[in-house]
């Protein structure tokens, strides 16, 4: 059912469906597998890093647009319908919990160590318990502060950027 095959230096394309707004194309960047489909105002990038991302911007040429804005994260996050941007920054909170507990609780270094041994910090929720349980007096702050871009979310928008900026190449 492949339509086109084509490929830069790294990245291999296949054109499963070109429909005017309505694409599906398909790549590999060495042992990377996503897809990206196109519909009238937006893309959905699939299986990437096991991931899906669905993004509604609203544009009638979105190759042309992902090519306009980029792939800024600050943009499409704002254009994100299925997905998350964001994610807990298990190392960030720790810095800060071992900070505060230093300057509010008065502990030092090895307490602290001990305390946090076997501490999971890997979501917000288990970082309230461990506040909640562990660290009395210790206010939890804006979880906002911790949530970093995803890795995940930052490399399919490279990904989509890059196949759609190679499938625009190939139709010129």
């Amino acid at each position: 059912m492949t339509a086109t095959t084509t490929a830069d230096a790294t990245t291999t394309m296949d054109v499963l469906l070109d429909q005017g707004d309505y694409k599906h194309l398909s790549f590999r960047r060495r042992s990377t597998e996503w897809e990206v489909l196109t519909f009238p105002g937006g893309f959905h990038v699939r299986r990437f890093a096991g991931r899906d991302f669905v993004f509604v911007n609203g544009a009638a040429d979105m190759p042309a647009s992902l090519a306009f804005t980029g792939p800024d994260p600050g943009y499409w996050a704002d254009k994100l319908t299925a997905g998350t941007p964001k994610s807990w920054c298990e190392s960030d909170f720790s810095e800060w919990l071992v900070e505060e507990a230093r300057d509010v609780l008065g502990l030092e270094y090895a307490e602290i160590d001990d305390l946090l041994k076997g501490a999971d910090l890997s979501t917000e929720a288990r970082s309230r318990e461990v506040v909640q349980e562990d660290f009395k007096g210790v206010d939890f702050p804006a979880p906002t502060t911790f949530y970093t871009w995803d890795d995940r979310f930052l490399m399919s928008l490279s990904a989509a950027h890059r196949g759609l900026a190679l499938y625009a190449d190939r139709q010129s």
